[in-house]
């Protein structure tokens, strides 16, 4: 695999929060899983509040009891923890389909052909290709202190662009045919220096990031309805109020991942503006990005290589009639409203 579109998850501790999530009495409290209870048994996987101790995986169980007398350890649940591994899994491929699982709690994640779509449409220029966009590209790196990424220009009509990479030294800056075409000097200048800010701020990154654990977020309320199932019906087989906490996981399952995914998105809206202010500062004429603003939002050509899945990458949604909303349906746009960018913009005083 390309380690440059690579991401390593790791979930062995997750197998201990599980634990502490399917009994009640072991929150708060430290917890570890090991391969066998005895002195010399090694420690798999341990609880937020046992790393804190200093105890984590390939501890000795007899070792974890000097640091901590009240350590509870448990013995691994396999059919458990396969379950979760299944059920991860299900939600990694949704955002990439090339996930490997090394092992029951590593997977590996390569995001090359989720970017395939536009990549493959694209032609990877060099300095003789196209020397004036060349050299815009590299003087805003030297401005930025960037090394200078691969640039790509795509065969479409609609003005847009988009940068992608993990850091800053495995990025790609793309621009579509008709940004080059319809735009000024000053206003290509502007719009690029906003995509070498996304890369600076390492926003690619950070929204792989967040995408993970808004999956995991979503898996661990769905677990924990479950927990709250089986347990209530035991509970209610004793007497107990065990309908409270059935009703309580059902909650926590409905709005949980609703919750974490209006956190993404309002994240990712930030992040557009944070690009825009910076993308003003590097080139220190914040007009010419706000007039590059108003020219792609109101192109009408279609972006046939745009997908859902790569829609938030560009400066301006591809879509096109999403761009008015009210309050509400705001909330699910990746992007702030372009009136509300260019306002930002036109109000930076430099």
């Amino acid at each position: 695999m390309d380690p440059s579109r690579q991401m390593h998850v790791d979930i062995n501790s997750c197998f201990a929060s599980i634990e502490q999530l399917s009994n009640p009495l072991l929150q708060g409290k430290p917890v570890a899983v090991a391969a066998y209870k005895s002195e010399w048994g090694v420690i798999l996987a341990a609880s937020r509040e046992a790393k804190k101790l200093g105890i984590g995986t390939g501890t000795r169980v007899g070792e974890a009891k000097k640091i901590c007398p009240e350590i509870v350890i448990l013995e691994p649940d396999t059919p458990k923890y396969r379950f979760i591994h299944r059920q991860l899994k299900k939600i990694l491929v949704r955002y990439s389909p090339r996930v490997v699982a090394k092992s029951i709690d590593e997977f590996a994640i390569n995001f090359k052909r989720v970017e395939g779509n536009l990549i493959s449409t694209a032609k990877e220029i060099k300095k003789e290709d196209n020397p004036e966009l060349y050299r815009l590209v590299e003087n805003l790196c030297i401005t930025a202190g960037l090394p200078l990424p691969k640039i790509y220009i795509i065969n479409e009509s609609q003005p847009n662009a988009f940068a992608t990479g993990r850091d800053k030294n495995h990025a790609v800056v793309a621009v579509t045919r008709g940004l080059l075409e319809k735009l000024e000097r000053v206003e290509l200048e502007g719009v690029l220096a906003h995509e070498l800010s996304h890369i600076g701020n390492r926003d690619i990154l950070l929204a792989t990031v967040i995408v993970i654990l808004v999956g995991v977020i979503a898996f661990l309320s769905h677990w924990f309805l479950r927990i709250s199932f089986w347990g209530g019906r035991s509970r209610n087989s004793r007497g107990s109020g065990g309908g409270l906490l059935l009703f309580l996981g059902l909650i926590a399952a409905i709005l949980a991942p609703i919750a974490a995914t209006l956190i993404r998105l309002a994240i990712s809206r930030k992040r557009e503006f944070l690009a825009d202010a910076s993308s003003a500062l590097l080139t220190r004429y914040p007009e010419g990005l706000a007039r590059a603003l108003e020219k792609i939002s109101s192109d009408p050509n279609p972006l046939r290589v745009a997908g859902n899945s790569t829609s938030h990458l560009f400066i301006v949604n591809p879509f096109r009639g999403e761009q008015k909303a009210n309050w509400f349906f705001k909330l699910f746009m990746t992007h702030p409203p372009v009136e509300e960018r260019i306002q930002a913009l036109r109000g930076i005083k430099i």
